[in-house]
């Protein structure tokens, strides 16, 4: 199984279009948003909701400390168990 990993931040304006891409090669994306103000988690969740569990999407909370490294280790994480 193939499962890619993405973070997004006020992506709105491509998350879409690459989050459809990375569904064409990847068996599951897990996508963590970075307490987006724009509608970027809407997006995800429609495409996921259309992708029937192919899409696992995580919330960061702005007040929780953002370590570029740590995140990337937690995507890591949430994918191994996806």
């Amino acid at each position: 199984m193939l499962v890619g990993l993405m973070l997004a931040r006020n992506e709105s304006w491509i998350i879409g279009c690459s989050l459809r891409a990375a569904l064409l090669w990847c068996d599951k994306v897990v996508v963590i948003d970075h307490a987006s103000t724009d509608d970027t988690g809407k997006i995800i969740l429609d495409i996921a909701f259309a992708n029937d569990g192919r899409v696992i999407l995580h919330k960061w909370p702005e007040e929780e400390h953002w370590d570029e490294m740590y995140v990337r280790q937690k995507s890591l994480e949430i994918g191994r168990i996806a």
